[in-house]
């Protein structure tokens, strides 16, 4: 979580609803939108990591076990560590509203921090070849080379999109667009706690390296010896 999920279930619904003809209602409902389709059926899942259910998976208790699965195709999304703590201390605080301490604390805590998410790296990392196939695409890929990361996503799970199609995913997938169907209260993945403050906004600040202008050295210190 917290590592642009939402952003890739607008890019992927929108070039597939385009490349089939299908309402543009359906573009964030992903399980829905495939499960129609003559495509795989997808659907966008924690594993173990929903921040609403922080207590549940700690640190040091994450589930160890991916027998789940192990007949599917999985696309599995990173981010650099640091925004992706900086992002989830925002939703915990603004939105989630699961944590209320300071975010030195929370990316030192076991509920929250830099070791749990490290912990599901390493966890995935050695258990990659369980599933049928295994797909690594990050956050900054996405910002840095859309067209070429969607294309080899959707090469892998063979689905064949135009490339015309591609970039008007990426297009409608901008965030200002993003920004302002939250605002517009248009799809219920994209609703704002508090409309008056963008920190508690799905589309925050769609950044790479955001983390510089909110974590301390003392922080970045402490992240970078856990790494």
């Amino acid at each position: 979580p917290k590592s642009g999920r939402t952003w890739l279930r607008f890019l992927l619904g929108k070039a597939l609803t385009l490349q089939y003809g299908v309402d543009e209602r359906y573009v964030p409902e992903t399980y829905h939108l495939t499960h129609r389709l003559d495509v795989p059926t997808m659907q966008f899942v924690h594993n173990g990591m929903d921040p609403h259910k922080a207590d549940r998976f700690k640190y040091g208790a994450m589930p160890d076990d991916q027998e789940k699965f192990i007949q599917k195709q999985v696309v599995f999304m990173i981010r650099d560590p640091r925004d992706t703590l900086v992002s989830a201390f925002y939703w915990a605080t603004m939105k989630a509203h699961v944590y209320e301490g300071a975010i030195r604390d929370f990316i030192r805590s076991d509920e929250h921090g830099i070791k749990k998410i490290l912990e599901f790296y390493n966890l995935w990392h050695r258990q990659r070849q369980i599933p049928r196939s295994f797909f690594l695409i990050s956050y900054e890929s996405l910002h840095k080379a859309p067209f070429e990361t969607l294309t080899a996503l959707f090469q892998y799970l063979n689905i064949a999109i135009k490339p015309v199609y591609i970039d008007k995913a990426i297009e409608f997938a901008r965030f200002d667009n993003m920004r302002r169907l939250e605002e517009q209260g248009r799809s219920r993945f994209l609703t704002p706690d508090d409309l008056r403050d963008t920190r508690s906004y799905k589309t925050r600040q769609g950044e790479i390296g955001n983390y510089k202008t909110i974590l301390t050295t003392e922080d970045l210190t402490f992240i970078e010896h856990a790494i």
